[in-house]
């Protein structure tokens, strides 16, 4: 039985609004410590002269409104530098770099940055921390990367998944694994779009023996370049041109006997008693698709 699987962008619970980048965290973080430092010191000199004039015992040990919201706000600042921070260090030991390296690159080329500090474009959203900036057809907004499974004969969804993650890639696998859970049953197809195009993807389903129509581009796209030493993509690219190929030939077949057909049907007009002209249509023969 085969599937279909196709992603969808949900809506999160929070404004995109809400969202700040990481080099503008460093710079509100400057600033509110400044504002912060400067307002203390206001209020010590308050304190002072209020002190001279009403004497030391009489004290308000609470702080201002204005250092008291600046203090939440940076906090606030603080905390999403923090998750920044430790999703980066994530990504870069997974790339192989380690703290001590420092700005050592893995080739000839060093880091432009130092180990575990994020772009200054990476994004953290204060409402919902764990939604992510995502490309949807109404513009950039804070989204989820929703996957949907559909079965083919019945278009019922038979499985679900949700993300974080903008990509497709290395969705494919973990939704199969999800169907079987609820029908009991690997699917023995799946159609997906080129955004679940990847490798491994295409090597693992092959190993399953689930039989992959996985688009390797897009329409009105140029045709993508595909690596070498990706045997699965490059195995799929040319089963797919062997199979457009064997289906334009026998539309080429089906387009030359319609043709036959039709001039066999024509009718014919006489002009004279001895002469007889075939009139053969002259528009396109009818296509069966």
């Amino acid at each position: 039985m085969d599937r279909g699987a196709e992603q969808h962008r949900l809506k999160a619970n929070a404004s995109k609004r809400k969202a700040m980048s990481y080099g503008r965290m460093c710079a509100e973080e400057r600033r509110l410590r400044d504002e912060i430092a400067a307002l203390t010191t206001q209020a010590e000199w308050t304190d002072v002269a209020e002190d001279v004039e009403h004497g030391a015992d009489v004290r308000d040990d609470e702080l201002p409104a204005e250092v008291q919201r600046r203090e939440t706000r940076l906090a606030t600042i603080a905390a999403a530098k923090a998750r920044l921070e430790a999703r980066q260090a994530v990504a870069d030991r997974e790339q192989g770099r380690t703290p001590e390296a420092g700005l050592q690159g893995l080739g000839r080329k060093p880091f432009t940055r130092d180990f575990g500090v994020p772009p200054d474009t990476a994004q953290e959203n204060f409402t919902d921390p764990e939604s992510r900036i995502m490309n949807t057809t109404a513009g950039f907004d804070q989204c989820y990367n929703a996957q949907t499974a559909v079965d083919e004969v019945s278009q019922l969804i038979v499985a679900t998944g949700l993300s974080n993650g903008a990509a497709d890639q290395g969705a494919l696998l973990p939704l199969g694994d999800r169907v079987q859970d609820t029908l009991g049953t690997r699917p023995t197809g799946v159609l997906a779009d080129a955004g679940y195009r990847d490798d491994a993807t295409l090597v693992a389903l092959e190993t399953r023996a689930i039989t992959a129509y996985v688009s390797l581009g897009r329409e009105a796209k140029a045709t993508p370049v595909l690596d070498p030493t990706h045997e699965a993509t490059r195995l799929t690219a040319s089963w797919l041109r062997s199979t457009s190929l064997a289906a334009n030939s026998s539309s080429s077949l089906r387009d030359t006997r319609c043709r036959r057909c039709w001039r066999r049907r024509s009718p014919r007009r006489s002009f004279g008693t001895s002469t007889r002209i075939s009139i053969a249509r002259r528009s396109a023969a009818p296509r069966l698709w």
